[in-house]
């Protein structure tokens, strides 16, 4: 997955799930969330192919292409059409998980935009709670996690990602740099605690530092905006990107 960013944070996830796939201590329930959704389905995809495959995620297999290319029987994809997740869409995504599975296998359920489901999620709460079998994997996806219910995500396993070329990567140099300078600020407030002008200059650099992410993140969450409003994408397409843009910048 070129598309991963070096990060701590990933290799720890990727650590974490390759310790349950060994054991076989999968969960009912996980949510993947990053700034990039079809990067997010990417990962989910061959998480599920790992899953089902005979060979520990061989990637080569029948199990594993057809997964990849999800197109597999045990594999199901909720891909909201229009602004929002639907109850009909959640109840029948909800139904056709209590098919059993073929080959005794587990069956897998990705839910593409899962920050679009809102109270319709409230239908999916006692079924992650209680799933028709031991063989049921819920992945929800999400761009923003703070558009999940709580309760939704109490009930999953969360994993944050960080891709190439993201506002957090881009971050990361920045990041340990002003770890450096503030931790020998402080140093220095410890060892002369008369010392004003380091306490000061250490305030200056957290407000400078926290400033400077916002405008960055700002910025580019702007000029997305912009694109997305000269794209050619239908209008109600356009309208439920540009809604979770203005949600995130609270430009309503």
């Amino acid at each position: 997955m070129g598309f991963l960013s070096e990060s701590p944070l990933n290799q720890l996830n990727l650590k974490l799930l390759n310790k349950g796939l060994a054991s076989r201590n999968i969960s009912h329930s996980y949510l993947f969330y990053g700034e990039n959704m079809k990067y997010l389905f990417e990962i989910a995809l061959k998480f599920a192919a790992n899953i089902n495959c005979k060979k520990d995620g061989c990637m080569e297999c029948r199990i594993c292409i057809n997964t990849l290319k999800a197109k597999y029987p045990n594999l199901r994809i909720l891909d909201p059409i229009g602004s929002s997740i639907i109850v009909e869409e959640i109840q029948d995504f909800i139904n056709s998980m209590s098919v059993s599975s073929i080959d005794n296998e587990f069956k897998i359920a990705i839910i593409r935009e899962a920050d679009l489901g809102g109270s319709a999620f409230n239908l999916l709460l006692k079924t992650l709670e209680e799933p028709p079998d031991e063989k049921c994997v819920f992945i929800l996806l999400a761009e923003d996690i703070n558009s999940i219910i709580p309760t939704i995500r109490s009930r999953c396993q969360i994993y944050k990602w960080i891709f190439k070329g993201s506002a957090f990567e881009n971050h990361d140099e920045r990041f340990q740099n002003f770890k450096l300078e503030i931790e020998d600020l402080l140093n220095k407030i410890m060892s002369d605690r008369k010392n004003i002008s380091a306490a000061l200059n250490c305030s200056g650099s957290v407000s400078i530092f926290i400033k400077e992410i916002c405008d960055k993140t700002a910025s580019r969450q702007k000029k997305e905006l912009e694109k997305i409003k000269k794209s050619g994408l239908d209008d109600d397409e356009i309208k439920r990107i540009v809604k979770k843009l203005e949600e995130k910048l609270s430009l309503k």
